[in-house]
């Protein structure tokens, strides 16, 4: 992964973070919740990454 890559979690994909590298992700566990840094592997297992554009 690079940084800025979108990275999802769960079969069907309705967790999505930002990878800002050093295994570290950006996101918000819902909605209305403050964003916030976490271990890639802290929200569970990554079902796959996207690069955008």
């Amino acid at each position: 992964m690079r940084l800025g890559d979108l990275v999802f979690w769960f079969t069907d994909l309705h967790h999505m973070g930002i990878y800002v590298g050093d295994d570290t992700i950006v996101n918000a566990t819902h909605t209305g919740d403050y964003v916030r840094m976490d271990g890639i592997d802290d929200i569970g297992p990554v079902a796959g990454f996207r690069r955008p554009g």
